[in-house]
C-alpha cells in the first residue's frame, strides 16, 4: 500500500523500470519479506547470488492518494480479508493490527515494558538479534485474555471459543489500574507456569489463569495484613489451600452442584464455577475465612 506511486522505465536497461512508491506499507507478504531479508542478511554476496539470482516475487502495490485516515484503515481490513480468502490465514490475523489493541498494546508497553505480539512472530527478527527477551512478549491469546480480566470481565476472559468468539479484539482501552492488574496477573501467571508461557493449549492456559485470579486475591489479603511474603511463598499457600477452596465452593455453592445420570447424588462440577462471572467474588469471599 502506498500514498503515492512513480513508475520510470527511462532507467538505461532494457526491459527495466524503476518504482518510487511513498510511505509503503506491506499489508499482506510480512512473513515473506521478513524470510527473505533474513535470508539476504546472512548469506555472504556469493550465496546471495545463488539464492536469489534469475527468482522474482509478485508484488502488487496499492495506491490510495487522499484517503481519510479512517477509510484507509476499513479499506486495508478489506483488501486483506478478500487476497487471504484462499489461504488458511485467520480473521485474527488478518485484523490483529488494526484494531485498537494496537493502542491498548502501546499503553501496556509504557507502563510495563511489556510487549504485546499481535501477529504470530511479529518479534522474531528482535529475539533473533536479542533485542528483547522473550519473557517480554506476550502471545495475543493470552495478552488479550488477562486484558479482559484485569478489566473485570473474567468470564470472557477464560471462555473456551474467546479469540474465535471476539475475534480477539478488546472492546474498550482500559485505565492505568487494570494495566496494572494486567502486569500482576502475568507477573504471577509466569510464576505458575515457570517462565514457560508458549505452552498455548488453551484449556491448560485458562486453568492457569483461574488459579492466577485465586493467587492475586490472596496475596492482596496478606498485603492488607501487612505481610511482605515473596511472590513464590504465596504461590506455595495458594496451592496448599487449592483443595480447600474446592470443599469450601461444594458446601456453599449448591447452584454449582448436578444430579448424576442414575439420579442419586449430586455431582460437583468445578470448571462450571472456575470459568462463571462470579468466580473471583467467591475466592474473594473464601479468602476472608482464612
Amino acid at each position: 500500500m502506498s500514498d503515492e506511486t512513480y513508475v520510470s522505465e527511462r532507467v538505461g536497461a532494457k526491459s527495466r523500470a524503476q518504482v518510487e512508491i511513498m510511505n509503503p506499507q506491506i499489508i499482506n507478504g510480512g512473513q515473506t519479506a521478513f524470510t527473505l531479508a533474513r535470508i539476504y542478511d546472512e548469506s555472504s554476496d556469493i550465496d546471495r547470488e545463488r539464492h536469489f539470482s534469475g527468482k522474482e516475487v509478485v508484488l502488487r502495490i496499492i495506491t490510495l492518494p487522499q484517503v481519510d485516515e479512517k477509510s484507509k484503515k476499513e479499506l486495508i481490513v478489506s483488501i486483506s480479508s478478500a487476497t487471504n480468502s484462499q489461504t488458511a490465514i485467520s480473521a485474527v490475523d488478518r485484523t490483529a493490527s488494526n484494531d485498537q489493541n494496537r493502542e491498548i498494546s502501546e499503553l501496556v508497553f509504557k507502563r510495563t515494558g511489556l510487549l504485546y505480539e499481535s501477529k504470530r512472530g511479529e518479534y522474531s527478527d528482535a529475539l533473533h538479534n536479542n533485542y528483547v527477551d522473550k519473557n517480554d512478549i506476550i502471545e495475543r491469546s493470552l495478552f488479550t485474555r488477562i486484558m479482559h480480566i484485569a478489566c473485570g470481565r473474567f468470564a470472557l476472559g477464560v471462555e473456551r471459543r474467546m479469540m474465535r468468539n471476539t475475534g480477539g479484539i478488546i472492546p474498550e482501552t482500559p485505565d492505568d489500574a487494570s494495566i496494572d492488574v494486567f502486569a500482576e496477573l502475568y507477573e504471577i501467571y509466569m510464576e505458575i507456569t515457570e517462565n514457560r508461557p508458549n505452552d498455548l493449549a488453551a484449556d491448560k492456559m485458562i486453568n492457569d489463569l483461574t488459579f492466577a485470579v485465586f493467587v492475586r486475591s490472596l496475596r492482596l489479603n496478606r498485603r492488607q495484613s501487612g505481610s511482605n511474603e515473596q511472590l513464590s511463598d504465596i504461590l506455595k499457600q495458594a496451592r496448599d489451600l487449592n483443595s480447600d477452596l474446592e470443599r469450601w465452593a461444594r458446601e456453599n455453592l449448591p447452584e454449582f452442584f448436578k444430579i448424576s445420570r442414575d439420579k442419586t447424588r449430586k455431582i460437583y462440577s468445578p470448571t462450571k464455577w472456575k470459568r462463571s462471572s462470579r468466580y473471583p467474588t467467591d475466592v474473594e469471599a473464601y479468602i476472608k475465612t482464612l
